[in-house]
């Protein structure tokens, strides 16, 4: 099966079901951190790093298997770095790809609406490059199994384990 066949059902929610739910909402202020910190957890606390690996990699994996968007909301918090964004969403492009995050995150803010679109602008197609070229990201710290996908589908994985 191919990549696209894969992920057809996540993109254009082809289940048999007839209900669909809400999308599955993140603030980063209320569900994370007010105040974050730089892109890597050996720098600072609450790093891009650490939100990636444990708040936005398994809510972008639970709003895919529940055919649903991931809403993640900037609003609340005290600003943020662009390393800490970087690394966030650049993470999250690079375990998921450009084209599913594309269709499947909404990323929401009025004060800091110009984060928003540096993400999708500058964030997304730089760490897709990453991505074709395997140049995995860099992780400072031991973490637990996270999602990634591939031309084989879904599986967790750990930094031994990381393509």
């Amino acid at each position: 099966m191919t990549l696209k066949g894969l992920m057809e059902p996540f993109i254009n929610g082809n289940y048999p079901y007839n209900y669909k739910m809400n999308n599955i909402t993140v603030n980063i202020a209320k569900d994370y951190a007010v105040s974050t910190g730089l892109r890597h957890t050996d720098i600072s606390d609450r790093s891009g790093e650490d939100f990636y690996h444990t708040v936005l990699n398994a809510k972008f994996k639970e709003a895919l298997d529940n055919n649903v968007n991931l809403e993640v909301d900037l609003d609340g918090g005290r600003g943020y770095s662009p390393s800490f964004l970087d690394e966030a969403f650049g993470n999250l492009i690079y375990d998921f790809s450009e084209e599913l995050v594309s269709k499947r995150l909404i990323i929401k803010s009025k004060k800091f609406e110009m984060w928003v679109n540096y993400i999708k602008r500058e964030t997304f197609r730089l760490w897709e490059e990453r991505r074709r070229e395997k140049i995995a990201p860099t992780k400072t710290k031991s973490h637990s199994d996270w999602w990634h996908f591939n031309k084989y589908g879904f599986k967790k994985i750990n930094i031994a384990q990381q393509d």
